[in-house]
């Protein structure tokens, strides 16, 4: 069984070209219940099933955690295997949010699998949940037109000023995300 078609995104980063500027790292490393949700796994709060991770200041808003099985079901040849995480917006107005404690600053940089190429699929604001201004977006172009999420590439979203917000913009199919996010931040 596979999951629902989605744009599955790995290996997150956001960087800032200060010195003073901390790494954190998001790399969904874990072994996900079917079906629960990040939420504050990675803020210092709980995932859906209660679980908690270690608090890196970064929360989520409608993504789910997922383990591959023995088969690898799920996914393959994702750039970290034992955990992904997809989005679970879909189109309209319900959208998929990565949050920051402390704002970002530089770029963000992740590997994603997605069936179909989405426009607009990922965008900084200036505020949390996708408030405030946009500040950048980028385009993500399907690479696993199957849906076997075998196929990884890698984007890069650049912003000049401090980002509090992602936004996973919904396409016409859902999106699956893997990621290691690796950013650095700096207070404001």
């Amino acid at each position: 069984m596979r999951l629902l078609p989605a744009a599955a995104f790995a290996l997150l980063a956001v960087t800032a070209p200060l010195a003073s500027a901390q790494n954190v790292l998001i790399d969904f490393e874990n072994n996900w219940s079917y079906g629960t949700d990040v939420n504050g796994y990675y803020a210092g709060g709980t995932a859906s099933d209660s679980t908690s991770g270690p608090n890196r200041g970064v929360s989520f808003v409608n993504f789910t955690g997922l383990s591959n099985d023995a088969s690898f079901t799920y996914y393959s040849n994702a750039p970290s295997p034992l955990g992904v995480a997809y989005t679970h917006a879909s189109q309209g107005s319900d959208h998929a949010f990565i949050n920051m404690t402390t704002a970002a600053a530089g770029a963000l940089t992740f590997s994603y699998s997605s069936p179909v190429g989405i426009a607009g699929a990922v965008r900084a604001f200036s505020g949390p949940n996708g408030t405030g201004n946009l500040l950048a977006s980028i385009d993500l172009n399907g690479n696993a037109p199957t849906g076997d999420y075998a196929t990884w590439a890698q984007a890069t979203l650049q912003f000049a000023v401090l980002a509090r917000s992602f936004d996973f913009v919904p396409g016409n199919q859902r999106r699956r995300l893997r990621q290691r996010c690796d950013h650095r931040r700096r207070s404001v």
